[in-house]
């Protein structure tokens, strides 16, 4: 799953540490790497999240693929919701 595995953040968190002077106190959070992409979705729907404004697809241009692990990720995480994502998708997976 990328980035958002509690390992990812643990090594960067020792690259900072011995990458910065020891006096140097910087801590990295990451508040949501322990719930599931439908739990931050759901959550984000609750907050009123513009999430027409965000983006998780590996391409770096509109549309997102809708085939890449990030969208599948995605469109699963609002499908579990009760939603449908806003953003547009090359191809949209007949469960999204």
């Amino acid at each position: 799953m990328g980035i958002t595995r509690r390992a990812f953040f643990d090594a960067f968190q020792n690259v900072i540490d011995v990458g910065t002077k020891p006096e140097t106190e910087i801590e990295l959070k990451a508040p949501f790497v322990e719930w599931s992409k439908t739990e931050i979705a759901e959550r984000g729907l609750e907050l009123g999240v513009p999430y027409k404004m965000t983006w998780s697809c590996y391409r770096d241009e509109e549309p997102a693929c809708g085939t890449c692990d990030a969208c599948a990720f995605r469109l699963e995480a609002f499908r579990n919701a009760g939603s449908r994502d806003p953003i547009g998708y090359a191809e949209r997976p007949e469960f999204s």
